[in-house]
């Protein structure tokens, strides 16, 4: 895997995929929740229930809104985390690690920082 820094530009509308080890049967995931924090807050919650997460395969995948990347705080770093039930009984989460390493994409193992990027003209775009 790559270690480039995951980057959100605020204002746009990225998707982060979390890639899920193959031990861990994503299949048979009965919720799952991908969180983004950023100074000890939570700012944007997405779950499988919600409708605002996606299984494909060991994938877990978000779209975050124009709206939802606008809340986080230009050029400080925010953490994602992911959390499973699988089959209604056996929970999982990644750990909470603010200091793990950056990658291209969203890791199960740790939480993955990602930094907050700005653009010259802010807002949504219409």
């Amino acid at each position: 895997m790559d270690t480039q820094d995951l980057v959100i530009v605020r204002g746009t509308t990225p998707i982060i995929e979390c890639l899920i080890p193959d031990d861990i049967p994503l299949s048979e995931a009965t919720e799952a929740w991908v969180s983004i924090g950023q100074g000890g807050a939570l700012v944007v919650d997405k779950s499988l229930s919600q409708g605002t997460a996606v299984i494909d395969g060991q994938t877990l995948s978000i779209a975050l809104t124009q709206e939802e990347t606008l809340k986080f705080k230009t050029y400080t770093q925010a953490v994602i985390g992911v959390r499973l039930l699988l089959n209604g009984t056996d929970a999982l989460a990644s750990l909470n690690q603010s200091n793990a390493p950056s990658m291209d994409s969203c890791s199960y193992e740790a939480d993955t920082t990602i930094d907050i990027q700005d653009v010259i003209k802010g807002g949504v775009i219409t």
